[in-house]
């Protein structure tokens, strides 16, 4: 039997793996239409019926209509076949509400009994594989997808083998951004909070501390090579209370110029930064020594994740090595890990504001809550941008690399 025809248009967006619908208007008023007929009264037309009208209100997010009428086709659904794949459309809708729980709970049912769905088992592990990548759990992802893969490539479907390997790619990108972000918060600000402890004090005593010092040393290499944009400054100190006093404040003791739109760090503020950067290379060094290959690997990630962040931070401080008055290995490697950190927090703000949420309201947001989930997934999606050019042994590498780094001096 012939499933009914509806005239959706689509591709799968690369990073969210949902369809993108190229002709949402066509298809809203063949859904209106197909909602206003009477269903078939023969039980196994009606499935295929409701089966059409639900995946097409799903793809265009009508999603409590989605989820009525694809109950009723797993109703419907007497073979054991239909019966998995229907319970699997009907998954995929919990997914896209949001409702993970529950859409894992009976994905997890639909793998027990995928053997039913015949030579249908792909799809399967494919959308199971999309549920795990939707609510950020990217290892359980990329394990599905890989079962998807070495299925797809048994059948030899060109076009599914495709999708599921962009699929298995997202998927590992989303691992490697997630495995870097923790090495970047064990990593960066040790050699900040070990700069402070042993060298920052002497370099303070000669040449001055200023008010809110913490503000102005975060501009870091930024405020030496150039002015800096107020977007950006307001970027690095996004969860800041206070910002523009603390400013003003730097501006009238003579660390900063402030105008309209930029913030320009003074002679005497700029010889402490460069003193800062020198000191934090040396810390660098310290700690890892001279790491040819994390520096020409973070080089290439660098380089390649410019324009991705969504957020100004990122693209601002990615070329600062250029500025790095320590030429040593180790420091430029700590610059491009600063960098990307910012790149995650530049994702990190960009997922909590697509939600609409605030600084003050994003705080607020429990552990576990299906918004907190989401942002958290959508900041390593966003993260994942960077390792997207890196081949899997690439990325392997590089985080092998940054595992072997130290964060504590040797005793």
């Amino acid at each position: 039997m012939a499933q009914p025809v509806w005239p959706a248009r689509y591709r799968i967006d690369p990073e969210s793996l949902r369809e993108t619908i190229e002709n949402p208007a066509e298809l809203t008023l063949w859904l209106d239409a197909a909602l206003a007929r009477t269903p078939p009264s023969d039980p196994d037309d009606e499935r295929a019926h409701r089966t059409a009208i639900g995946v097409a209100a799903r793809m265009l997010e009508r999603l409590d209509e989605a989820e009525v009428q694809l109950g009723r086709a797993v109703e419907l659904a007497t073979k054991p076949r239909d019966a998995v794949l229907a319970r699997v459309r009907l998954a995929h809708v919990h997914q896209w509400q949001g409702r993970f729980t529950l859409a894992e709970s009976e994905f997890r049912h639909c793998l027990r009994d995928a053997h039913l769905a015949g030579d249908q088992v792909h799809v399967v592990y494919q959308h199971a594989g999309k549920c795990a990548y939707d609510a950020g759990d990217w290892v359980l992802a990329r394990e599905r997808f890989a079962t998807a893969m070495r299925l797809r490539l048994y059948g030899g479907d060109e076009e599914l083998i495709e999708a599921t390997r962009m699929a298995l790619d997202a998927a590992d990108a989303a691992v490697t951004a997630a495995a870097v972000g923790a090495e970047l918060d064990r990593l960066v600000p040790a050699v900040h909070k070990l700069t402070a402890t042993r060298l920052a004090p002497a370099i303070f005593d000669r040449h001055g501390l200023p008010p809110h010092a913490g503000t102005l040393v975060e501009l870091g290499l930024l405020g030496v090579s150039k002015p800096v944009p107020l977007e950006v400054v307001r970027g690095l100190h996004r969860y800041v209370t206070g910002l523009e006093a603390r400013l003003d404040a730097l501006v009238a003791a003579g660390w900063l110029l402030k105008t309209a739109k930029t913030v320009v760090v003074s002679s005497r503020g700029r010889a402490l930064l460069r003193q800062l950067a020198v000191a934090q290379a040396q810390t660098a060094r310290t700690l890892w020594g001279e790491p040819v290959l994390g520096k020409s690997l973070a080089d290439e990630v660098v380089s390649g994740a410019v324009g991705t962040s969504g957020g100004p931070v990122f693209d601002a401080v990615a070329r600062l090595a250029e500025h790095n008055p320590d030429p040593g290995v180790a420091g430029d490697l700590f610059h491009r890990l600063n960098a990307l950190r910012h790149h995650r927090a530049d994702g990190h703000a960009a997922a909590w504001q697509a939600e609409g949420h605030t600084v003050r309201s994003v705080r607020r947001l429990a552990a576990g809550s299906p918004e907190r989930v989401r942002i958290d997934a959508l900041t390593d999606r966003i993260a994942a941008r960077a390792y997207r050019p890196l081949s899997h042994q690439r990325r392997t590498e590089l985080l092998s690399v940054l595992r072997g780094l130290r964060h504590e001096p040797l005793v």
